[in-house]
C-alpha cells in the first residue's frame, strides 16, 4: 500500500511499506531490506526495469 502525501510542495511524495503488495519482489531478497521506502514522483515506476547509481559521501572499509 502506498501512502501518498499531497501537502508537500510537489504534491507527490509517497511511502511504501515492506509488507505492501506493491513492494518489489527483488527487494524481499535483500539481506537487510528497509522497512519502508520514501520517494517522490510516480511509485508505479518501481514496477519497471531501472538502473540506479548509489553513492556515499563517506565510504567505509566494509
Amino acid at each position: 500500500m502506498y501512502e501518498m502525501r499531497t501537502d508537500t510542495p510537489s504534491g507527490d511524495t509517497w511511502t511504501l511499506h515492506s509488507k505492501a503488495e506493491h513492494w518489489p519482489a527483488l527487494w524481499r531478497d535483500v539481506e537487510e531490506p528497509p522497512d519502508l521506502v520514501r520517494g517522490s514522483g510516480d511509485p508505479g515506476a518501481l514496477r519497471q526495469p531501472a538502473i540506479a547509481i548509489v553513492g556515499t559521501r563517506r565510504a567505509s572499509a566494509r
